[in-house]
């Protein structure tokens, strides 16, 4: 089996898929595993430390950005044009994405070739680019909400 991530920028986004990849590798010893995500030498570090092959792409937030919001989305869309052919070249059955910004290339990448797609929302509040992605997403999963979160603080 090969599955792609799709993630990066931060630790949050980083460490729940490759947790994922990590006990699928334990039941499956023949995965293959694809890591896309940001240019950031946190992504390159901590997807190396879990074994994976790595794309870095050019993802950039585009929330926020003011005035380099065109300049941004350029950058978003040559990193989708990267993980198109990563992902056209590595053929996977399946992708997970972490949500973020640095997710989003990948997971647009994924959608254009028809690969399933699962989310992985860890966010109490989702962000835009979790937003997006779940659109398109064929599964999303979300982590429980501590009791106090979900019941007012009591």
């Amino acid at each position: 089996m090969r599955l792609v991530l799709c993630g990066g920028a931060t630790a949050g986004h980083i460490f729940p898929i490759t947790a994922v990849a990590t006990t699928l590798a334990h039941r499956d010893t023949e995965l293959s595993v694809l890591a896309i995500g940001g240019r950031s030498d946190l992504d390159r570090r901590l997807f190396a430390a879990a074994g994976h092959a790595f794309v870095p792409t050019s993802a950039a937030p585009i929330v926020g950005a003011g005035r380099r919001l065109p300049w941004n989305v350029l950058k978003t869309v040559a990193a989708t044009i990267t993980a198109f052919r990563a992902i056209r070249r590595f053929r996977p059955h399946v992708a997970l994405s972490g949500g973020g910004y640095a997710s989003v290339p990948g997971s647009l990448a994924c959608r254009l070739h028809g690969v399933p797609l699962v989310l992985q929302a860890n966010d109490v509040r989702p962000g835009r680019a979790a937003r997006l992605i779940a659109r398109f997403a064929h599964v999303i999963t979300i982590a429980c909400q501590p009791a106090a979160s979900v019941f007012g603080g009591r």
